[in-house]
């Protein structure tokens, strides 16, 4: 609230000296545009809509805040008083007038106002006071503590002798202790933490602790490939079985019913990023049980296609990172053999810089929708940099095409696998799309133009659908310039850009006479079709993605942060 006052009042202060340079324009106040008034004007009242007149906080909001605090177990107040600043409490004490016997620790509140000593029995105190040599007994007679590890390697940094370490090793949570292995590892020993790590492990210990997203399988695999690199097969090897674990259960539904593709980058750009663009493309072929096909400005097939943690970190080792960036030579591969596939998902930097066969992955895929499948669609997992509305030159391309496209962010030089569950969060939408749409047979995937969840399915089609029939428009196989719509069609309004605010459905194809027996369906008219038509008729525009209704989210809108 108060950085919007602050930017109310700088908007202010601009507005004032615009009407100081309508009065006195030979000063030196600039005159300013009346764009640039009218801009600042519309800032000002909604930053005005934010600020409250008059408020407070009522006695409803006091008590369900009082018995949010009486809910705090008592190990998180003493993890909150050893790694965070304590005014924030004192502050919302204040406000809401707690009391220190809302607390589950009778000294939390007296601790954030800063007031009195601390019980010297008590854990905050004795960890505060603690020397690194009584880390093991504290962690012994303290079980809260073991929970603390990143308040102890602050504390201790660099300091803990091999008998703490080796007590951390044996007593924090399991996921602290793989998170930070190379530090408790590291020096004299090493050997004892490696012993008791293995034998936790083996015991089957579960890995994974509440609150956190170490545990992902994006994140077990990323220290799987450590512990081979350290040479640790023992310890590389349970988490290998516990990955296998995490991996059966994720299995997303309509993957056995959509044609799905993976196109990995190992390209030069994607050094710093290859180890964990080759586990998210591995990871992808195996739940999605599509195909997985890496390209440079040629295509890098895996000796073995991933089922397994053991079969991922096998295609992560084999696959570098050279050459130049071509996705248009993966994607040539399934043009050229004709073959349908419902979704592409393109794992990537975006630094397209080479064409195949003259055409850019944008031009060679609106090529493939237009001859092979028009209902072809493409996800893109990117690895960028840039502010959070950089779209990336792939996605801007397929814009540019008029191909609409979801896209999920990692950050190019610190890529985070704990967000995987998002990612296949977005890709279940997205499978399920495919599968709902008649994902797996003749016309798989959504509509050609649609891209995204507004393709709507006019009643007549829907029938069709059900009943088995495809129209020409949908038949993958056959050249669509014989489709090419009359005169009279390529003038008519488009259905599909219609004003929001209803949700109607597309008008169902027309009927033409029956001849022979036989009910035909005029042939639809799909974006790829106008490249036939003389200069003289209207085109619609190039695949324009249908419009949504009125408070839908737009597509552009549903990427995950970085």
């Amino acid at each position: 609230m108060n950085a919007t006052k602050a930017k109310l009042q700088l908007l202010e202060s601009r507005a004032e000296q615009t009407k100081k340079a309508d009065l006195k324009p030979n000063q030196s106040v600039q005159r300013v545009k009346a764009k640039t008034r009218k801009k600042i004007k519309f800032q000002i009242s909604m930053l005005e809509r934010e600020c409250l007149s008059t408020g407070g906080v009522t006695n409803a909001i006091a008590k369900r805040i009082r018995r949010y605090c009486q809910a705090i177990p008592d190990h998180k107040l003493v993890f909150f008083l050893l790694n965070f600043p304590t005014e924030p409490w004192a502050q919302l004490a204040d406000v809401v007038h707690l009391r220190p016997s809302d607390f589950a620790l009778d000294y939390f509140l007296a601790a954030c106002h800063g007031q009195g000593e601390l019980p010297p029995s008590s854990l905050v105190a004795t960890a505060r006071d603690c020397a690194a040599a009584d880390l093991p007994r504290l962690l012994e007679a303290h079980p809260a503590l073991r929970r603390c590890y990143s308040y102890l390697r602050k504390r201790f940094e660099g300091a803990l002798p091999p008998a703490a370490r080796l007590a951390v090793a044996q007593l924090a949570p399991l996921e602290d202790v793989l998170w930070f292995f190379e530090e408790l590892h590291t020096g004299a020993g090493g050997e004892g933490v490696e012993r008791a790590v293995a034998a936790r492990l083996a015991a089957g210990e579960p890995i994974a602790a509440s609150g956190r997203e170490r545990s992902s399988y994006g994140k077990l695999m990323e220290r799987l490939l450590t512990f081979r690199k350290l040479g640790l097969a023992d310890i590389a090897s349970h988490i290998e079985a516990y990955a296998d674990r995490r991996m059966a259960g994720i299995r997303l539904a309509g993957a056995d019913k959509a044609r799905v593709a993976v196109l990995g980058d190992c390209s030069a750009s994607m050094e710093v990023a290859i180890e964990t663009s080759s586990i998210l493309g591995s990871l992808l072929s195996a739940c999605l049980r599509a195909e997985l096909v890496f390209f440079n400005d040629r295509l890098v097939f895996p000796s073995v296609a991933p089922a397994g943690a053991r079969d991922v970190v096998a295609v992560t080792r084999e696959v570098r990172a050279e050459r130049c960036t071509s996705p248009a030579r993966a994607l040539y591969k399934y043009y050229k053999m004709k073959q349908p596939v419902d979704l592409f998902v393109v794992v990537s930097d975006e630094e397209e810089n080479t064409p195949c066969e003259g055409m850019m992955f944008a031009d060679l895929f609106a090529k493939y929708r237009a001859e092979v499948h028009p209902r072809a669609q493409v996800f893109l997992a990117s690895f960028l940099e840039g502010p959070p509305g950089f779209l990336g030159k792939l996605r801007a391309a397929l814009r540019a095409k008029g191909v609409g496209c979801r896209q999920f962010k990692f950050d190019r030089r610190r890529p985070d696998l704990s967000k995987l569950p998002h990612l296949l969060g977005m890709l279940a939408l997205e499978v399920g799309d495919a599968a709902a749409a008649g994902g797996g047979g003749e016309g798989g995937g959504e509509a050609a133009t649609g891209g995204g969840p507004w393709a709507l399915m006019g009643e007549g089609e829907e029938k069709e659908e059900k009943e088995g029939k495809s129209s020409p428009a949908a038949d993958d196989g056959n050249d669509n310039k014989s489709n090419l719509p009359s005169h009279a069609e390529a003038t008519a309004p488009a259905a599909s850009h219609q004003r929001p605010g209803k949700r109607e459905a597309l008008p169902s194809s027309e009927k033409l006479p029956k001849e022979a027996g036989a009910e035909e369906t005029l042939p639809t008219h799909t974006p790829g079709d106008a490249v036939g038509l003389p200069p003289s008729v209207p085109q619609d525009p190039p695949a324009l993605p249908p419009i949504p209704p009125e408070g839908a989210k737009e597509e552009e809108e549903e990427d995950l942060p970085a």
